[in-house]
Order: structure tokens, then sequence, then C-alpha cells
């Protein structure tokens, strides 16, 4: 866990986070996904950067990447959530490339699509590594 929270302090502490530039918002996930941080509620890197640090793991038996994708795109960059409806949006997904629900992703991107999110992957790929796969 502390290489996933290290992983991003680095990713968040390159970004220059304000309100009128780029935002960070949070969603974690395992069996259900919870948004930890939205868009709005930091003003800087720093702040950012210090719930990263605080950010405490949440655990299951089962890994609903398509939910969480889901949830991010749908919810994620709403207005209610600080999300500003001319700016860009970017879905980063940290995953260790086991899921439980792949058969939901096909429409967890349509969902994605049309809210006019990027995404990218980033696979930890402990779950095969534990596998020896």
């Amino acid at each position: 866990w502390s290489e996933v929270q290290t992983f991003l302090r680095r990713l968040v502490g390159r970004l220059f986070i304000d309100p009128e530039q780029i935002q960070v918002g949070l969603v974690q996930y395992g069996e259900s996904p919870v948004h930890e941080w939205s868009l709005g509620d930091f003003r800087t890197k720093e702040e950012v950067v210090r719930a990263a640090r605080n950010l405490s793991r949440r655990e299951g038996r089962e890994t609903k990447t398509a939910q969480a994708i889901m949830v991010a795109c749908t919810e994620g960059f709403s207005q209610s959530r600080g999300g500003r409806p001319e700016a860009a949006r970017l879905l980063v997904v940290v995953t260790d490339g086991e899921s439980h629900d792949g058969e939901d992703l096909p429409t967890a991107l349509k969902a994605c699509e049309s809210g006019r999110v990027t995404r990218y992957g980033i696979a930890v790929l402990g779950h095969y590594l534990r596998r020896q796969q």
C-alpha cells in the first residue's frame, strides 16, 4: 500500500493543481467505489499530497473495476463534485490487473466516451505477480 501512496504523491506532485487549472479527484474501489476526494476538495498540490499520504486502503473480496470506472465517469466530473463543464477530463485507473466485473467494462467505457473522458490505465499487476504468471 505504501507503494501506491508513493506513486500517487509523485503523480500529483508533478501537476499544477489550482481550482482554475488542474483539479484532482479520487475514487478508490474494491467491492464498491468510494469517492475519497472530489475535484473541488483541494486547492493546492500540497493539500492533495497530504491527502494521498493519509489515504487508507479499502479492502474486499472482489475488485469491481468496471463499476469504479462507471462511477468515476458518470459522477466524478460532475459540477456537484467540483467539475468544470468546459474542462478536459482525464481518468487514470490504477489496477492490479484483477477484475470481477469485466463483462460490464464496455458499458462503462461507453459512459466515459459520452462524458468526453480520456482514460489511461496503469497496471501494477500484483494479481499476476503473486501467482507467478
